[in-house]
């Protein structure tokens, strides 16, 4: 929008006064007594003195279609000869216009190209960047963990009835709690088994319906002796 603000209006100053006409060589031809026609045909009786010898010719001041030739940038070059109509001063602000609106093109496509180059960059190369140093604290071992639970609020409940089987993951990862019943209380899962087993579907076909929620808790195992003897501890982490 801004590069085509600054190319429509360099040539809106080039275009002035917007009149179309151009001064053209002196003549006495038309000095004298003159009678004027109607358009009618009918002559008027009266007489007109013309004294100048100033005329004037039509010239096209749109640069911006000029009989389909390439005018770009708005510059007072591009008048033709023999229909120059801007002023001195004219000429010097169009001029400096047009370039400046070269450079507003400049400017703009260089921003788009930089998105362009950078959108393209993170296709082929890594952009993640890591925020913070790793403390050594599992995520199990904070007090106040959560996770992403899938959930339905409804206005007549107190709390939301969750889209999850809640059997496969802890309870502390739930942002909430009710004093009274457990969280399974509000688990969707077992009413669409109940509603749904009639129509002749399993509890793993109802399962699949559903969001899985897994969490996986850091514990050390015991040794495990490798094929040579010796043992292996392992770790598995989140």
């Amino acid at each position: 929008t801004i590069g085509v603000m600054a190319v429509i209006s360099s040539y809106y100053w080039t275009g002035f006064p917007f009149d179309n006409v151009c001064a053209d060589e002196e003549t006495g031809a038309y000095q004298g007594m003159w009678n004027v026609s109607a358009l009618d045909g009918t002559t008027m009786s009266e007489t007109v003195l013309v004294n100048s010898t100033a005329t004037i010719r039509y010239c096209d001041q749109d640069l911006l279609r000029l009989n389909g030739d390439v005018t770009f940038p708005a510059l007072p070059r591009w008048q033709r000869e023999g229909e120059e109509w801007m002023t001195e001063d004219q000429e010097k602000l169009t001029t400096i216009y047009g370039w400046t609106s070269v450079g507003v093109l400049v400017g703009v496509g260089l921003v788009f190209m930089k998105a362009m180059f950078v959108s393209i960059k993170a296709l082929f190369r890594q952009s993640f960047k890591t925020i913070g140093e790793v403390q050594g604290i599992n995520f199990s071992d904070v007090p106040s963990i959560s996770a992403y639970v899938p959930e339905v609020k409804i206005d007549m409940m107190t709390f939301p009835l969750v889209a999850a089987d809640t059997d496969s993951f802890d309870e502390e990862l739930f942002e909430w709690s009710d004093p009274v019943r457990p969280h399974s209380y509000y688990d969707l899962t077992r009413d669409a088994v109940q509603l749904l087993s009639d129509d002749g579907l399993t509890a793993s076909e109802i399962d699949n319906v559903f969001s899985k929620v897994r969490h996986w808790h850091p514990k050390e195992t015991s040794d495990l002796e490798d094929s040579s003897g010796g043992s292996v501890k392992s770790r598995t982490g989140e």
